[in-house]
C-alpha cells in the first residue's frame, strides 16, 4: 500500500511540474507570434523594394568591378539574375531566426505595446525610415572600425616599433 502512495504522490508531482512548462511553452508561442508580427512592422512597409533596390545597386557595382576584372557578361548576368532572389530569401530567414530571441528578451506586454506603436500610422512612418538609417548606421559603424583599428595599430607600431609589411609578410609565411 505504501507504494502505490509513493506512486500517486510522484505522479502527482509529475503533473503539477508539468503545468509551468507548458505555460511556459504557450507563453513562449504566443511571444514567438508577437516577435514575428513585430519583426515584419519594424522592417517597414516598403522593406522588400528597399532591399531589391540595394541589391541591384550592389549588383552594378559587383558587375562593374568584375567587367573591370575581365569578368564576362555571362557571369555578370547570372549574378543579376540570381543574387537578388538569394539575398531576398536570405533576409526572410534572417527575420524569421530572429523572432524566437525576441520571444526570449521581450515579454507579452513589451511585443504588444511595440506592436500598438509599429502598427500606427506614425509607426509605420518611422519603420519605413528605418531600412535607410540601418544603411548609414552599417557605413558610420564601418568607417568608426576602420579608424579604430587605425589608430590602434599606427599607436601599437609607434610603441612596440613593429613593421606593418613585415608582420603580415610573416603571418602570410605561417
Amino acid at each position: 500500500m505504501r507504494i502505490s502512495h509513493v506512486f500517486i504522490a510522484v505522479a502527482a508531482a509529475l503533473c503539477l511540474a508539468v503545468q509551468p512548462a507548458a505555460a511556459q511553452d504557450a507563453g513562449l508561442a504566443q511571444r514567438t507570434a508577437l516577435a514575428e508580427r513585430l519583426i515584419r512592422a519594424t522592417a517597414g512597409p516598403n522593406f522588400t523594394k528597399s532591399l531589391e533596390s540595394l541589391i541591384g545597386e550592389q549588383v552594378s557595382a559587383i558587375e562593374a568591378a568584375g567587367t573591370a576584372a575581365g569578368v564576362g557578361r555571362q557571369e555578370a548576368a547570372w549574378i543579376r539574375a540570381n543574387a537578388p532572389r538569394m539575398l531576398t530569401a536570405m533576409t526572410n530567414r534572417l527575420l524569421t531566426d530572429l523572432a524566437p530571441h525576441y520571444a526570449e528578451i521581450y515579454t507579452s506586454e513589451e511585443l504588444e505595446a511595440q506592436l500598438a506603436f509599429y502598427e500606427s500610422p506614425i509607426g509605420r512612418q518611422i519603420a519605413a525610415k528605418s531600412f535607410q538609417l540601418g544603411m548609414a548606421t552599417q557605413e558610420v559603424t564601418e568607417d568608426s572600425m576602420i579608424a579604430f583599428v587605425t589608430e590602434l595599430q599606427s599607436k601599437y607600431c609607434a610603441q612596440f616599433n613593429c613593421d606593418v609589411a613585415a608582420s603580415s609578410a610573416s603571418k602570410g609565411r605561417r
